[in-house]
């Protein structure tokens, strides 16, 4: 009989804005053909003082949506984020804890992305 422990991890919104920049400046560009954002129906605050839109936008109320497979449309906003990060920690712990022991890199940002827009790895 398998144990499973259940856990509560608190991330910074930092943290999730720096995932979605790598995925957007390198992980990712492999299969996002384009994206088009929507904006917040609020106003924010920027978390680095100016707009990013792929990773500033999601987190406020907005969303992305990118266009994969020449014509295949994904989703991002707050609430795929949320699941994508608990997909992430349950299927690809590994990645997971390179994103919690500050080890984040191009391949974790993209499995973060992944987990967001599909619940799974469809690429790479």
């Amino acid at each position: 009989m398998p144990f499973q422990v259940k856990t509560t991890v608190n991330l910074t919104e930092q943290q999730v804005y720096d995932l979605l920049v790598t995925a957007r400046e390198g992980g990712s560009n492999y299969w996002i053909d384009s994206y088009v954002s929507t904006a917040p129906a609020e106003s924010f605050t920027p978390v680095d003082g100016e707009v990013y839109k792929f990773a500033d936008y999601p987190l406020h109320g907005g969303s992305i949506t990118i266009t994969h497979d020449e014509t295949e449309k994904a989703i991002l906003n707050l609430e795929n984020i949320q699941s994508g990060l608990q997909v992430m920690a349950n299927k690809y712990n590994r990645h997971f804890t390179d994103l919690l022991n500050d080890n984040m890199d191009a391949i974790t940002a993209d499995v973060f992305l992944q987990c967001c827009v599909f619940g799974e790895l469809v690429y790479g």
